[in-house]
């Protein structure tokens, strides 16, 4: 048997960023990994001979500021760049998207749409970096956040905090029409927001995801979310956390009403004062723990948390240069297509009975371009995440249906780039099912949980558990699960650790 201050369980990009804080902080440490690599949806990925995927999910530009810093990643090898999106839509202008802005008519409205996002960025940071409110807390405690934040929006002005308390209620689809004339431009900008949700543009509280992500949007990372886990695994060896691979946590070991440990799948045991689990809240709360263990109304609320996967990956290996490039003739690094906001919902429509889209919405990553190192020599990986394919296809997930949903992405690519089809030598298709059987993510959600007004800040996963404690005291969890859920990256890890060293 081994002791430790604290035990993270899962080696994903929460679970590393919680051990490298803690272990900063001058804690022993030990990450328990189930796999044979680190990084869970970041980890990289090889799908044809010299090509490789930097992880599952391939946006790395929506890091916690504060956790770089602390954890002094760019020390550790973590480089940023400037990236380019294409956003394509057939029978329209293409319109590009940088950090100086857009191209095409709606040039100036977009400047101010960020200039407004902008303005408002230091509230919505408050919101995201903070502990979620405690709902069930005495009137006192609840009160004192309640007036930090208040006081926040009051610097705003009335107009502009009166905007703020409209948006995040709306969909996105009439916040946008409110901004924009241009149909691929607005459903270029809502199509990332709507990854990991049960939802369309049309769909209430979509605003609020989508001014998440435009707020915590930086700077991509060179080498993508692979490159985060290996900054974050050259933190942890430089500040002494030990990482063990092959070790799947079976149970959380309790003892007077306390976790004190965790049991491995080969039958030894794991000691500490703390267990932090990065695993989804369901597998945590009710597979590793006895049924006694918990309050029933927890058991209640985290039983009903909804984690239906609604998103594909597929790599695709591409022979020659750059696969996409602007009117300059410069390589570009990411595409959307799109096409308006009533296409984005269509896609979205087919889930709601059990079907994939016929025409799915395409997020292209071509991370060769910074990263020439994923592909041989004068070739490309393109990396592409797919809306929608449901967990639950109404026919079952088999081979067959996984070749018919391969067949309508290159489809839709065919569209919009046929020169890209032409170029691939390799490809690999993940469906939800797949994500859930290979990586062990429950019902294939790459969030651990559907963004949703009802599953975000106090109550993701449960007021409960909405600081990152639990009820079980010496067990906290520090999943993109909890507040304040996928963006940014490592902010559960970094409230976690605070309340942890609390």
């Amino acid at each position: 048997m081994s002791t430790y201050d604290a035990i993270i369980i899962g080696a994903n990009i929460e679970g590393l960023a919680t051990a490298g804080l803690l272990a900063k902080a001058g804690r022993h440490v030990v990450v328990l990994e189930a796999s044979d690599v680190l990084g869970g949806l970041a980890a990289r990925r090889s799908f044809h001979d010299g090509f490789a995927a930097p992880g599952i999910l391939h946006d790395a530009s929506r890091l916690q500021r504060d956790v770089v810093r602390r954890l002094e990643l760019e020390n550790h090898g973590l480089i940023r760049r400037d990236a380019t999106t294409l956003l394509v839509s057939e029978g329209q202008d293409d319109i590009a998207v940088n950090h100086d802005g857009i191209s095409g008519p709606d040039a100036e409205r977009f400047n101010a749409w960020r200039a407004w996002i902008d303005k408002v960025s230091p509230v919505v940071h408050s919101l995201l970096d903070s502990p979620a409110p405690p709902l069930d807390a005495s009137l006192p405690r609840l009160a004192w956040p309640a007036l930090r934040l208040g006081a926040k929006m009051r610097k705003l002005g009335r107009r502009d905090m009166t905007e703020f308390l409209r948006v995040p209620p709306m969909c996105a689809a009439d916040w946008l029409d409110e901004w924009f004339e241009d149909d691929g431009l607005k459903a270029g900008i809502a199509a990332p927001a709507m990854e990991g949700l049960w939802g369309g543009p049309w769909s209430a509280g979509t605003a609020a995801t989508l001014l998440f992500r435009e707020v915590t949007a930086g700077q991509d990372v060179v080498g993508g979310a692979s490159a985060v886990v290996d900054a974050l695994e050259d933190c942890l060896r430089a500040n002494r956390v030990e990482v063990r691979t092959n070790s799947r946590v079976t149970s959380i070991r309790c003892r007077d009403d306390r976790a004190v440990g965790v049991t491995l799948a080969r039958g030894d045991t794991v000691d500490a004062a703390v267990v932090a689990s990065a695993l989804d809240p369901q597998t945590t709360l009710l597979d590793l723990l006895g049924p006694t263990d918990l309050p029933p109304n927890l058991v209640r609320d985290i039983s009903g948390w909804r984690c239906r996967g609604t998103t594909a990956k597929m790599h695709l290996a591409i022979e020659g240069p750059a696969p996409f490039v602007g009117d300059d003739d410069r390589p570009v690094d990411v595409v959307r297509t799109a096409g308006s906001l009533d296409h984005l919902e269509r896609a979205f429509d087919s889930i709601k009975y059990g079907e994939m889209s016929e025409h799915p919405i395409l997020d292209i990553h071509v991370p060769s371009l910074g990263s020439p190192e994923l592909a041989p020599e004068g070739h490309h990986v393109v990396s592409i995440m797919a809306h929608f394919a449901p967990f639950e296809l109404r026919e079952g997930w088999s081979d067959e249906t996984r070749d018919a949903l391969t067949t309508s992405i290159l489809a839709t690519l065919a569209r919009h780039a046929p020169h890209v089809t032409n170029r691939i030598v390799g490809q690999e298709t993940l469906t939800p099912a797949d994500l859930e059987s290979e990586l062990g993510l429950r019902g294939g959600h790459v969030h651990h949980g559907e963004v949703a007004l009802d599953q975000l800040l106090s109550l993701r996963p449960s007021v409960a558990c909405a600081d990152h404690s639990t009820p079980l005291p010496g067990l906290f969890l520090c999943g993109p699960g909890t507040h304040p859920g996928p963006v940014p990256w490592m902010g559960s890890a970094r409230l976690t650790a605070r309340r942890v060293l609390s």
